[in-house]
């Protein structure tokens, strides 16, 4: 792995490894999207703090039950976040107070003097903050990924690492992947017979783009001398049959010996990222062989939207990579022309 650490090595931004940024986002623009337990692992992902160090939480004004779990996402210039959520709290439509407290409160939200309202909120909110950590610690899509507190083990992370069959303390310097990305693919990657759909479905969500497997696209297999047939003579290979194990040569057309892997149409920023010296290119590569044996040959074909074809010009384009002749016409169809080999894992 040439001493790198592994969890410094670019990882794809896609859903499959998700983008934080582009979810914070989207909680904040559509909260109604999110369930409370989603909103609250990410929240609590994006500032690492702990919790109730992380949310404050606030009660919607009226009876009216709300249409979401999560009703406003404000950030503060704190790093912190205010969250108006639809359940839980001492007034409001499942209020456990009396009555005459949540329209006491709602008049005083009304008169613009939510001083009240904020009284209550504080009071509310540690048992919110219980509630929201217990749904991250005993929710197992959310507990394996929450930082465990020192000293606690990670308990379903070690668990999924081994249905994939991977050490824990080993799998990211053994695939050069962060393990947050191993444990959202551990479905598929552990699930056995391994099949190309399974194969397109997690290199699809992690490259963000098309992707197509040829099964059969075969190659020429070298075939050892001692195993090459031969005419009647003193040596090994003279008892073969004619059309059953007879070959004609030193090597073979085998079409379970390789698999083709299409990616793309892709813009040329991501087409030159998964080029051999592109950004993306080691991840993916490692990624390809932790799911597929050693013994299958893969062959990566890159595409390139017909759009993004740079015009030929002198300069620093790779011969063989992003550098095309001129053409008379425009270009009526996406380039498909770059390959390259996905090598064995090293010993």
């Amino acid at each position: 792995m040439n001493g790198h650490d592994p969890n410094s090595l670019p990882q794809p931004a896609s859903p499959g490894a998700p983008d934080i940024s582009r979810a914070l986002e989207a909680l904040i623009a559509t909260p109604g999207r999110f369930s409370f337990d989603a909103a609250m692992t990410l929240l609590e992902r994006v500032t690492g703090r702990p919790m109730a160090e992380v949310v404050h939480f606030h009660t919607a004004p009226g009876r009216a039950t709300p249409w979401s779990d999560i009703l406003h996402v404000r950030p503060r210039d704190d790093g912190t976040f205010d969250v108006t959520i639809g359940f839980g709290g001492l007034t409001g439509h499942d209020g456990v107070l009396p009555g005459p407290y949540g329209a006491l409160a709602d008049e005083q939200y009304r008169a613009r003097a939510p001083a009240f309202a904020a009284f209550l909120d504080m009071l509310a909110q540690r048992p919110r903050a219980q509630f929201a950590e217990a749904g991250t610690k005993y929710i197992p899509d959310g507990s394996a990924t929450a930082a465990a507190p020192a000293g606690t083990g990670r308990g379903i992370a070690q668990t999924l690492f081994a249905l994939m069959g991977l050490d824990e303390a080993h799998a990211v310097q053994r695939a050069g992947i962060g393990d947050r990305h191993l444990l959202y693919f551990s479905g598929l990657i552990a699930t056995r017979p391994r099949s190309a759909e399974r194969l397109r479905t997690l290199l699809e969500e992690w490259v963000d783009a098309p992707v197509r497997i040829e099964q059969f696209a075969g190659q020429w297999v070298a075939v050892p001398p001692d195993q090459q047939s031969r005419l009647p003579g003193d040596k090994d290979g003279q008892y073969v049959q004619l059309g059953v194990d007879a070959v004609i040569g030193a090597r073979l057309w085998d079409m379970n010996a390789r698999i083709e892997i299409v990616l793309g149409p892709l813009p040329l920023d991501a087409f030159r990222a998964f080029l051999p010296a592109g950004q993306h290119h080691d991840i993916l590569t490692r990624l390809i062989r932790l799911f597929v044996d050693d013994d299958v040959e893969c062959l990566v074909r890159l595409g390139l939207c017909r759009d993004h074809v740079p015009a030929a010009q002198t300069g620093r384009a790779q011969l063989g990579a992003e550098g095309w002749l001129a053409r008379s016409e425009p270009r009526d169809c996406d380039a498909y022309d770059v390959t390259f080999p996905i090598l064995a894992r090293p010993a």
